[in-house]
């Protein structure tokens, strides 16, 4: 999203719209005490974005690929305390062809850091949040509201 908003502010300084997309990730964590949890995540995006991207390296002659699904594979740990977490991961990119800029500018790894609050009537299974995906730890690629599911196994 950074390369769009960089490339789009030179073409129209004054607006500069917030572009969507559609986020799933699953991620089998292992709890492996009462506060901790660590695990494998795989994270797959719909950029619909790209296509702008595109339209923008046509104007300034730039051929690059492009397409709108992203997918990355991430380690990630939680630390539990009561109904909130925090959901920390570093992951690298399998499939992303977002063009030029892009290529030029963003890391294959990105980092991501979420802030969940689980709904005690839902036995701690549905959970609320916020994330920031971030390239080279300081670098904004996207922020998202979440809504996720644990699937909690009997002991």
């Amino acid at each position: 999203m950074k390369a769009l908003i960089d490339d789009f502010n030179v073409y129209h300084s004054k607006h500069n719209p917030v572009y969507g997309f559609f986020t799933t990730m699953v991620a089998p964590m292992w709890r492996y005490h009462q506060i901790h949890a660590s695990g494998v995540g795989i994270d797959y995006s719909y950029a619909d974005y790209v296509y702008k991207i595109r339209r923008l390296d046509q104007i300034r002659k730039v051929d690059s690929k492009y397409s709108p699904h992203i997918l990355g594979m991430s380690l990630r740990h939680e630390v539990f305390y009561r109904n909130m977490s925090v959901n920390v991961g570093v992951g690298a990119y399998l499939i992303k062809k977002t063009g030029h800029t892009a290529e030029k500018e963003d890391n294959p790894i990105y980092q991501h850091v979420s802030l969940r609050y689980s709904l005690p009537s839902t036995n701690n299974c549905l959970f609320m949040g916020y994330n920031v995906k971030a390239h080279r730890f300081s670098k904004v690629d996207c922020v998202q509201l979440t809504v996720g599911w644990r699937w909690q196994t009997k002991k």
